[in-house]
């Protein structure tokens, strides 16, 4: 089944997108949504163009922390498997 979004939920989304670093797809897989609709609603609302903030050249704190528990182990073991 389908979600089914309103426009000032879809312009939410799109302003976190615009407002963060975070990429279209990490914001898309946040909210379960399909790929590529942040893009379509970005020409929808007239917001193509992102500026990105100086900010996302700076190392991130901790980059594993929009991990699941899952793929958090699954990197783990994917470590462990390339170190040895």
């Amino acid at each position: 089944m389908s979600k089914h979004l309103t426009d000032s939920e879809r312009l939410h989304i799109v302003k976190e997108y615009l407002g963060s670093t975070r990429s279209k797809y990490a914001i898309e897989k946040k909210y379960n949504i399909a790929q590529g609709l942040i893009k379509d609603w970005l020409r929808k609302f007239g917001l193509e163009y992102k500026i990105i903030p100086e900010q996302t050249m700076e190392a991130s704190p901790n980059p594993n922390s929009d991990l699941t528990p899952g793929e958090k182990e699954e990197l783990e073991q994917l470590r462990k498997k390339f170190v040895s």
